[in-house]
């Protein structure tokens, strides 16, 4: 596969199994493959200083799918781990609730980095192509073997209160 991972969308992976949005303008269009999996990370030393200035781990909720990363004319490029946070589940929760889109594993749709305020992200359908996946999508998942669950948890710190975390999505997305 060459390096110009993202053709057209002026973005370029990292070469692991996870996938990520750094800076605003960046994009990248999806096919999710699985169902979402809502979980807790760890951010190391994430909490702001407390009173003595110490920085504490912090829990944070997110939610990950098993996606094709495809190029902007819809070709599929590898499968990846896509985790983010709960606004993008919800931008995706919508979508599947809507009438006229449905369960999104059946259609595209492009991720952008917007860096505005109370909307970081944007969530887009592409209306082509809409379906399940072809013969060659279904191999490259088969092929990929990316087990979500082994991606995204991890060990959260001892006494630290995390609460269910598909509760804490959900409710956001409400």
């Amino acid at each position: 596969m060459s390096n110009e991972i993202a053709k057209g969308y002026g973005y370029e992976p990292p070469t692991g199994p996870y996938l990520r949005l750094k800076t605003k303008g960046e994009k990248f269009r999806l096919r999710l493959v699985s169902d979402p999996l809502h979980f807790h990370d760890v951010i190391p030393k994430g909490n702001p200083p407390d009173e003595n200035g110490v920085k504490t781990d912090k829990i944070v909720t997110k939610t990950a799918w098993i996606a094709i990363l495809k190029d902007e004319d819809g070709a599929p490029l590898r499968v990846v781990c896509y985790d983010c946070g709960p606004m993008i589940y919800k931008f995706v929760k919508a979508l599947a609730e809507n009438k006229q889109w449905g369960d999104p594993k059946l259609y595209d749709i492009e991720v952008v980095r917007t860096q505005v305020e109370g909307a970081y992200y944007s969530v887009s359908p592409l209306p082509r192509p809409i379906g399940p996946l072809t013969e060659r999508e279904q191999q490259m998942v088969m092929d990929a073997n990316l087990d979500l669950t082994k991606l995204c948890i991890k060990d959260i710190p001892a006494g630290a209160s995390t609460g269910p975390a598909e509760e804490e999505v959900d409710a956001f997305a409400d």
